[in-house]
């Protein structure tokens, strides 16, 4: 490049829309093809032939939507409501989380896991409204190696009664708070109900409420920008199939809402997973990234990948990114046990010069349990 008569620019294309040359040849100035393709953060790329079954995404900084409907039951003086939770055998802790109506004050009840007196849900004035919730942890001494917990909250005393609309149920595995259920109360989810057993004595009301949480209201908007603006890539064997926002993937477009779908779910508490159980099958390099050219914050900083040890390691620009997929061994190929009889043979074809194609390797499958909240 000259100008005046005077050489100002010798040096590679490449090396100057890259930025190699400093100011003033730097973005936005000059781009290169990652410049202008928007921020994009590679999470995984894995190598087939195999089947991804399960997707999990966190996303720490995002706050859930704070208008919530919801229905509930109560209980007065001398009652008690029951049920039974599932939850993780490998856990080293659990956390029960209720859902209440604070515009009935001072309510208290005890909390009684497998017999044994744990805590007591407890609130102050009245806070008519708006939602509240409290959590409980219960010790790993209580709950390390069951999978299941019965538990009983039984009335002390109220201004009115003891209300309850919902309780999830998180199990610690290692660093990490994994939802092992969740049972949604009222006369609105009679199946949830019984399927976890649930009873209440000397129930005073049952119904329904649409109140808020106390959530500020920029993180409410920028909780909405990223689901909105970021979006979710995955490219199979060479062809892009998967280009959605995030939120529409995991099923809650229009804020963080929790869902719980036959193929999805979202689990709104903080620090929760985003899970898809869509089957995907491949025979080549997918390649999984989120893509933040559409949203106005940032996208990609709070990510932390998780992927076992029988997947191959993601390149090390994706070390801060927050995703999760598990694995299972492939299908045993071995011969039947002897005695066993063969399977009839199809027909044979004629013969040809051709050889036959070699046997297809076997397809690893990338697996996770299945859906928890399937009963």
């Amino acid at each position: 490049m000259t100008a005046t008569g005077r050489t100002v620019l010798s040096a590679p294309l490449q090396d100057v829309v890259d930025g190699k040359l400093g100011a003033p040849f730097v973005w936005p100035l000059v781009g290169n093809g990652d410049d202008t393709a928007g921020n994009t953060t590679t999470l995984a790329r894995l190598t087939g032939p195999g089947e991804v079954t399960q997707l999990r995404l966190r996303l720490p900084q995002l706050v859930p939507s704070p208008r919530v409907g919801d229905d509930g039951r109560a209980f007065g003086a001398g009652g008690h409501s029951s049920f039974t939770v599932a939850i993780d055998p490998a856990n080293s802790g659990v956390r029960l989380t209720r859902r209440y109506d604070p515009g009935i004050a001072n309510q208290r009840a005890n909390l009684v896991v497998d017999g044994v007196a744990v805590g007591q849900w407890a609130n102050g004035p009245a806070a008519p409204g708006q939602w509240a919730d409290q959590t409980i942890d219960l010790p790993a001494a209580l709950t390390a190696g069951k999978s299941s917990l019965h538990v009983s909250n039984d009335f002390v005393s109220s201004s009115l009664d003891v209300n309850e609309f919902r309780y999830d149920v998180h199990s610690r595995i290692g660093s990490d708070w994994n939802r092992t259920d969740v049972i949604d109360l009222g006369p609105n989810h009679p199946g949830e109900e019984q399927a976890h057993g649930y009873q209440v004595a000397n129930q005073t009301w049952q119904g329904a409420r649409v109140c808020r949480y106390i959530e500020d209201a920029d993180q409410v908007d920028a909780t909405n920008s990223v689901l909105s603006g970021a979006r979710l890539l995955i490219t199979f064997d060479g062809q892009t199939t998967v280009d959605a926002p995030l939120g529409e993937f995991f099923g809650s477009g229009l804020g963080q809402f929790d869902t719980r779908t036959l193929m999805s779910a979202i689990d709104a508490s903080p620090g929760g997973w985003y899970t898809s159980w869509w089957p995907m099958p491949f025979s080549g390099n997918p390649a999984y990234q989120v893509g933040s050219d559409g949203c106005q914050y940032d996208c990609t900083g709070a990510y932390r990948l998780m992927l076992p040890d029988s997947v191959p390691s993601p390149p090390a620009s994706a070390s801060a990114s927050n995703t999760a997929l598990s694995t299972t061994p492939p299908r045993s190929t071995a011969p039947p046990p002897t005695g066993t009889a063969p399977a009839p043979s199809p027909p044979r074809r004629p013969t040809s010069s051709t050889p036959p194609p070699p046997p297809a390797a076997p397809r690893t499958r990338i697996r996770s349990p299945r859906n928890p909240f399937l009963r």
